[in-house]
């Protein structure tokens, strides 16, 4: 049986600001991983799921997130997630893992940027 899928890949930033974004894309979801910092690693997941209101003319997205005990990096998943799945009505899954010592408030600035600005190139490559 083969399976039929599409990868892209997207980094943002340098040094312990650079973010990784990887995404494959197969008939049912997307399965991406968001990793950086100065050790990438898995400190959570995130799943997005699109969901039809019964009633109402709208679609909504359930998310559900499974931090490693003590980690925060679902904190940057979830919105990555929540806006993929809105953008290609799929299930999607975000595992995360970016980690800098001692950061501070201008380094998870600095890291939200780049995650922001690699969500950005992945929807164009997505819809490319």
């Amino acid at each position: 049986m083969s399976f039929a899928f599409e990868t892209f890949e997207v980094t943002e930033g340098t040094g312990k600001y650079e973010i990784n974004l990887r995404c494959l894309r197969c008939e049912g979801g997307l399965v991406v991983s968001l990793l950086g910092g100065e050790l990438p690693h898995v400190g959570g997941v995130v799943l997005a799921s699109p969901r039809a209101h019964p009633k109402e003319n709208r679609r909504y997205e359930d998310v559900w997130e499974i931090p490693v005990p003590g980690h925060l990096d679902t904190i940057a998943a979830v919105p990555l997630a929540r806006e993929l799945c809105i953008h290609s009505k799929m299930p999607v899954t975000v595992t995360s893992g970016i980690h800098v010592d001692d950061a501070t408030k201008a380094d998870l600035e600095q890291i939200t940027a780049n995650c922001n600005a690699a969500l950005k190139r992945l929807l164009e490559l997505l819809d490319a």
